[in-house]
């Protein structure tokens, strides 16, 4: 099980550590890729997560609604649901606290108060939540798919 500690860590992953940090603690990756000068992505396939990087810290983890580990926040569960049951909680965790959800370009609920975006992902016959959680210089329009720091690989996953 794994904690969402919003913009700082998620799990054993601190935002801004290094990605030789991350692969201490994940394994080897599965696959690696990239821009030169953009934001690089780091596949750890059989653990179930992908890491974005930049200028070689970690920015952004993003948790597979199938074979990634469970993630909680505030001991909810985010990563494996209903899209609509974790849309309803989340809705309500934001208003609680006055933040602010909203609903992205391919209305994935958002907030950049947590740095969290809630996506939706086939799994066999049907849909569950997976989740992405970015650093606190991402935050700023993180759900934005055409602004926000999210490389379009992770926008075309469904």
């Amino acid at each position: 099980m794994w904690v969402l500690d919003p913009l700082r860590q998620i799990g054993p992953l601190q935002f801004a550590a290094s990605m030789d940090t991350v692969e201490e603690l994940m394994g080897p990756w599965s696959s690696h890729g990239g821009y030169q000068d953009g934001p690089q992505q780091t596949r750890f396939g059989s653990k179930g997560v992908t890491c974005y990087s930049y200028e070689g810290r970690l920015c952004a983890v993003v948790v597979d609604a199938s074979r990634g580990p469970r993630v909680t926040l505030d001991r909810f569960e985010l990563v494996g649901q209903t899209p609509s049951q974790v849309d309803a909680w989340l809705l309500q965790y934001c208003q609680s606290r006055g933040m602010e959800l909203l609903l992205n370009q391919h209305c994935d609920p958002c907030t950049d108060a947590l740095g969290l975006i809630v996506r939706g992902q086939r799994s066999h016959d049907i849909v569950l939540t997976r989740v992405v959680a970015v650093c606190e210089d991402w935050a700023d329009r993180c759900g934005d798919t055409s602004e926000g720091w999210i490389p379009d690989s992770e926008w075309n996953y469904w």
